[in-house]
């Protein structure tokens, strides 16, 4: 046991202290030596330290998914991370349908996609569209993201913030093949090679 409590919550503190609440993807953070925990019902990203401290480092705790700084931005449903060796986070928010950046000082941006445009499309930043990205993985500079409503799984340039599909149809399946003859159902993460 690493840290929080029996009780569900949102509470910051030591480990026996510290509540959560649905915490979904959870990731070690290299460069900052924590691990990084998605606390999807609480709408935060909660950074564990090796002694178990918690801490909310973004969001606010609203349902929303904004721009910000530490708790003045908002997760709308924080899924899953992914730490670059420099100290930035990669996150998907599940019903802010967005991929979002966190720089080592908290400062959260969109990094590709439009806030609560749950949509499927590829193209650079905002022109890009996500329905609800869960999975996040990194290696290089390329993000794979699995995007469970129209399945694919995509592919992020991270110098460019242009999103375009890896595989899949968009249509739920089981085949194997080609990249754009493949086929996925609901998929839910990814991890590099």
């Amino acid at each position: 046991w690493v840290a929080g409590s029996v009780a569900s919550g949102a509470a910051d503190g030591t480990r026996a202290v510290a509540t959560l609440s649905g915490v979904c993807g959870v990731a070690f953070d290299a460069f900052a030596g924590d691990v990084v925990a998605c606390d999807w019902n609480s709408h935060r990203v909660r950074r564990v330290s090796e002694l178990g401290r918690v801490n909310t480092w973004v969001g606010s705790g609203a349902g929303a998914s904004t721009t910000g700084i530490r708790t003045l931005a908002a997760v709308f449903k924080p899924y899953f991370t992914a730490s670059s060796a420099a100290g930035d986070v990669y996150l998907t928010e599940d019903a802010g349908c967005v991929v979002s950046k966190i720089t080592a000082a908290g400062s959260l941006t969109h990094f590709a996609g439009t806030a609560l445009s749950c949509s499927h499309a590829v193209g650079v930043a905002g022109a890009a569209s996500f329905h609800n990205p869960a999975g996040i993985a990194l290696f290089g500079t390329k993000l794979s993201v699995a995007q469970l409503r129209t399945p694919y799984i995509r592919t992020i340039n991270t110098a460019t913030s242009d999103a375009q599909v890896l595989a899949g149809t968009g249509v739920a399946g089981f085949n194997d093949g080609a990249a754009d003859a493949a086929s996925f159902s609901l998929p839910y993460g990814c991890a590099f090679d």
